[in-house]
């Protein structure tokens, strides 16, 4: 049984790779034949984490508000100056800091 276990068996396909996962689980430094196997297995699983990243990565989703904001109708806009014009507000105290250039426009 012993033959079996050994990190130059028969069984084994990759014995750099196999010695270097060893040896970095010990803290152990690597070789260069070991440097290099493991770097076909360190790309692999870094790609896996993206994968894995990606899928339980929240999209972002605009909530869509019940009303528009008005903070973004300009104040010469047809649809706003109807409403003003409608409740006869045109340049009362309710738009006094508003400039009068802007109402001509």
């Amino acid at each position: 049984m012993k033959a079996r276990l050994v990190a130059n068996a028969a069984i084994v396909n990759y014995p750099n790779l196999e010695s270097g996962l060893v040896k970095l689980q010990r803290g152990e430094a690597l070789t260069a034949a070991e440097k290099v196997a493991y770097k076909s297995v360190e790309a692999v699983e870094e790609q896996r984490d993206l994968i894995v990243k990606e899928a339980f990565k929240r999209r972002k989703v605009a909530k869509l508000a019940a009303y528009e904001d008005v903070a973004f109708i300009p104040p010469t806009s047809n649809e706003c100056e109807r409403f003003f014009s409608s409740v006869k507000l045109v340049y009362t105290d309710l738009r006094k800091r508003m400039e009068p250039e802007k109402l001509e426009k």
